[in-house]
Parts: C-alpha cells; structure tokens; sequence
C-alpha cells in the first residue's frame, strides 16, 4: 500500500539515493524510512506470517539489492522473514527464486498486492 504521501516522497528519495556516495548511505536512507513502510502480514517471498514481536524474525529487504543499484524506496522495500532475507542475500529476486526453486507467480501476486516493485 502505497499512499499519497509516500507518491510525493518517491521523487525526493530517488534524488538522495542517488546522490548516495556509499551503499552504506543508500541502506541509512531505508533506515529512516522504515516507521514508513506498511507493514505486511505475510512473508511475499515464501509466505510464512511474520513476527514483528519478536526481535530479529522480521527484515526489511531491498527487492532489488542495493548491491546491484536498487534504490531504499518503499517501492523497493518490504518486510521479509528473517529466514528468506538471509538466503537471499545480495541476489536479485529473479535468481532467489530460481536456485531456491520457489513459486515466482506466488511471489509476483504477493509483491503486486503489496503495490510494490519487482
């Protein structure tokens, strides 16, 4: 979910993560948009509910990897299972799904509903 806001910040937070000298600074930026990002019930990657209580279950994940120029937009970040953010990695999502043999429709339909991009 994608609200007004948010439509008018994505601008803004392109031109930063841009003008970003580090991935670190682009992972800083994800990390004061954070409180931002809804937070979604289910893992869009194997579909496992999430425990936000639980320090440590739930991480916020770049879709595309910041390694490879993705961008710290809440287009580009969601709320992942700890076990699917570590597996995935620096890896696109494309590859994630492919050596992980995981079910790439399920994945889209879940990214899509969330109004995110993949």
């Amino acid at each position: 979910y994608i609200d007004e806001k948010e439509e008018k910040e994505e601008p803004k937070l392109r031109i930063r993560n841009r003008a970003a000298a580090s991935d670190l600074e682009v992972r800083n930026i994800a990390n004061s948009i954070k409180v931002n990002i809804k937070k979604n019930k289910y893992c869009p990657y194997c579909g496992e509910e999430l425990d936000y209580d639980m320090p440590g279950e739930t991480h916020l994940d770049h879709i595309y990897p910041v390694s490879k120029g993705g961008l710290s937009t809440p287009k580009n970040l969601v709320y992942v299972c700890c076990e699917c953010n570590l597996e995935k990695s620096n890896k696109t999502l494309g590859v994630y799904i492919e050596e992980c043999g995981l079910d790439r429709d399920k994945i889209y339909d879940r990214l899509k509903a969330l109004k995110k991009d993949y």
